[in-house]
């Protein structure tokens, strides 16, 4: 970007094993089926799209979806962690709500269901693992 002078509308970071049971939406405007919900989004640059569901206090950081500026936040999260919490909270994904949420006030809006700490698979967002110890629902 900075080489070219430009910017991208959107910039999406993920985890290199998650596989989407329903097809990411591209397009400015969806609908999307949750788990617990039907839900119509239309994705704004203002936000930061996150792996649901939402829980008190922590982030799902299976993916991030955003404008370019906000990603380099999301970024730079690297060089800030113990400011951030490391070593007062329990594990990252509180680490990452203080920094993002608290820190940052960056508006953080859920896609796809990821159920926390459940051992059968059957959110939208899926790990793919060579020998998985989790049930799947088909």
């Amino acid at each position: 970007e900075k080489a070219n002078n430009f910017e991208y509308d959107y910039v999406f970071l993920s985890r290199f094993d998650l596989a989407f049971m329903n097809p990411f939406p591209y397009d400015k405007k969806f609908k999307w089926y949750g788990k617990e919900f039907t839900h119509e989004v239309e994705i704004k640059k203002d936000k930061v799209y996150a792996a649901g569901n939402k829980r008190s206090g922590a982030i799902n950081d299976f993916y991030y979806l955003t404008d370019s500026k906000k990603m380099n936040i999301i970024g730079d999260l690297y060089n800030h962690m113990e400011e951030a919490g490391l070593g007062r909270y329990i594990n990252i994904h509180n680490v990452e709500y203080n920094y993002l949420v608290n820190m940052k006030n960056l508006p953080i809006e859920y896609l796809y269901t990821r159920p926390w700490g459940d051992p059968v698979w059957n959110g939208d967002i899926r790990l793919l693992r060579t020998n998985p110890n989790v049930k799947l629902k088909k």
